[in-house]
């Protein structure tokens, strides 16, 4: 019976039928491929931060009090869809002109972000929030956070800070002075837990992001304590931009914007990592054709039978 189906299997399958086993394989590559790539752009940094600098430190510093002033303080810390961050990227250009500040570097865990004003879902996406706009860099307790990503967006925003070492150098600037802070505490706390968050004397920074899944109450949090500033040195800040132009930002390549919008457009739930619907898609072509050629094969078993 069974070397039957299989010989009936061979004599009713035809090139349509292996069109549809190609077409559904074609599909479920392109899935893996657009998932891997847009992964891979949204892991690196989108836009050279220090062009960006490099280019407009003075609109930057011109810009900077009126974006302290008019931005969004309410805390929206939490866990981000990969939509959301897709989205956020999108209008990176807007929350620069918007809400930029200052930088963020850690070099040691290989983290260079822009600093915004404000905790806007937008801010927390690109980079890094500040906490309060009565606080400033060097003076007391300078707190920022970002959104938390899936895992496998393990180099964006703050994700690498679980991986930092006590003694790590910790630099924000305003490009007017850089400070320096030396990293002295890292641990996983619970919401609830805002002492480390509340101002201080001492000269410090601290740095937060959601750990774990979505609704976590986990808090990862690093501190330094300020060891030393110094003016903000750039070469060639003659030939700048006048603080009166907007600033200039480069833009994605056509490819990758493409992959992006191929990935949000196929982000069917707001989780495609999870997303199985779109890879059932992909895979009609098959699952219609295994049926159509069992049914085939049954129909000659029966014929077969009745002769």
């Amino acid at each position: 019976m069974f070397k039957k189906i299989i010989n009936l299997t061979k004599q009713t399958f035809n090139w349509k039928y292996l069109c549809g086993l190609l077409l559904s394989g074609i599909l479920v590559l392109f899935l893996i491929g657009v998932e891997k790539n847009s992964v891979h752009t949204l892991n690196k940094q989108q836009y050279s931060i220090n062009k960006i600098i490099k280019q407009n430190r003075n609109q930057i510093i011109s810009h900077q009090q009126k974006n302290i002033t008019h931005s969004n303080y309410k805390n929206v810390s939490k866990n981000a869809k990969v939509s959301e961050y897709i989205a956020a990227r999108n209008h990176y250009s807007k929350t620069i002109q918007k809400s930029m500040i200052g930088q963020l570097t850690i070099p040691s865990v290989h983290i260079n972000l822009p600093v915004f004003s404000g905790m806007s879902n937008a801010a927390l996406l690109n980079g890094v929030g500040t906490f309060s706009k009565k606080r400033s860099m060097g003076q007391g307790n300078f707190v920022m956070m970002a959104h938390n990503l899936p895992a496998q967006y393990s180099d964006a925003l703050l994700q690498p800070l679980s991986q930092i070492k006590p003694k790590a150098k910790i630099r924000i600037t305003d490009f007017n002075n850089v400070y320096t802070y030396e990293a002295s505490y890292k641990n996983i706390v619970d919401s609830s837990n805002i002492k480390l968050l509340g101002q201080t004397h001492k000269s410090i920074v601290t740095l937060f992001r959601c750990v774990g899944e979505h609704g976590t109450n986990n808090r990862l949090i690093v501190q330094g304590n300020l060891i030393s500033s110094h003016p903000y040195q750039q070469k060639n800040q003659n030939n700048l931009p006048s603080q009166t132009s907007s600033i200039a930002i480069p833009k994605r390549s056509n490819f990758d914007n493409f992959n992006l919008k191929m990935f949000q457009w196929l982000d069917l739930t707001g989780d495609f990592q999870k997303d199985i619907l779109q890879f059932i898609i992909a895979c009609l072509p098959a699952i219609i054709t295994i049926v159509v050629l069992g049914k085939k094969i049954i129909w000659n078993l029966k014929k077969e039978s009745a002769q």
